[in-house]
């Protein structure tokens, strides 16, 4: 048997929790059964994975404790396969995974913003990942002609990840961070934020519900008639917006 149908085979069962995939190919050892022995491959591979979701999502795991998390990552492996040679890739649909589980498991009825919050964590480490935007070159739009301007259609940093929750996410990140006696209030609880790497480290920030909308119409590409048109104070924020480099290019 070929390298690659070994590695098939161990793949196949880890994936579907069966030893049939493998029971021609590992044998009994003096001390252990074939079956025994492919468990410790199994349990190995699935410490694995879970370690690298909870260094991916630290505050998801905090919130929850070992075992709640541990049980996560369980289910999530057996409906969830790496398609990556990066672990850092596999977390990518976690979140989707922790909303279905609220709808069905009490266990979460604590933590019903724990979906969010996993939205926030993989926010985090996208960006932190990311490469640096360049900024825009302003130079490009003093040549534009006056009849085309209202086509620009401003584009957001790649980086730039927009986020909106019923629940101070943030806050409870943040608290994650640096805890206190304090715990983060509920009040007025919904939340706007993006999250984006200017420079070395990794800024998630809140903004206005207004403000977040602004920037979800860039990135969904409003032309700047459309802008203008919805916000007619929109002149004061995009200069601001293109200076920091959350606008770093247009098209028309």
């Amino acid at each position: 048997m070929k390298l690659k149908d070994i590695q098939d085979a161990m793949l196949a069962s880890f994936e579907h929790n069966d030893f049939s995939y493998v029971a021609d190919i590992i044998t009994d050892s003096e001390a252990l059964s074939a079956k025994a022995r492919w468990k410790i491959y199994q349990g190995s591979i699935q410490a694995l994975f879970t370690r690298a979701l909870s260094e991916t999502f630290p505050v998801c795991h905090a919130l929850v404790g070992d075992a709640c998390f541990n049980a996560l990552g369980a289910y999530y492996q057996q409906h969830h396969t790496s398609t990556s040679p990066d672990l850092g890739d596999y977390g990518i649909n976690f979140a989707d995974c922790v909303e279905k589980l609220l709808l069905t498991e009490p266990n979460l009825a604590g933590v019903p913003y724990l979906a969010d919050m996993a939205r926030l964590e993989w926010a985090w480490h996208i960006a932190f990942h990311s490469a640096q935007a360049k900024a825009l070159d302003a130079t490009r739009l003093s040549i534009i002609d006056e009849d085309m301007q209202g086509d620009i259609r401003f584009k957001l940093s790649p980086q730039i990840i927009l986020l909106m929750s019923d629940y101070p996410i943030t806050k409870i990140w943040a608290w994650h961070q640096a805890p206190t006696s304090d715990a983060p209030s509920f009040d007025n609880a919904k939340t706007h934020c993006i999250i984006w790497r200017p420079e070395r480290d990794v800024i998630i920030e809140e903004v206005s519900e207004d403000m977040w909308h602004q920037l979800y119409a860039l990135k969904t590409g409003y032309t700047l008639a459309d802008m203008c048109e919805r916000w007619p104070d929109i002149d004061h924020s995009l200069p601001l917006l293109c200076q920091r480099g959350i606008i770093t290019d247009f098209t028309i």
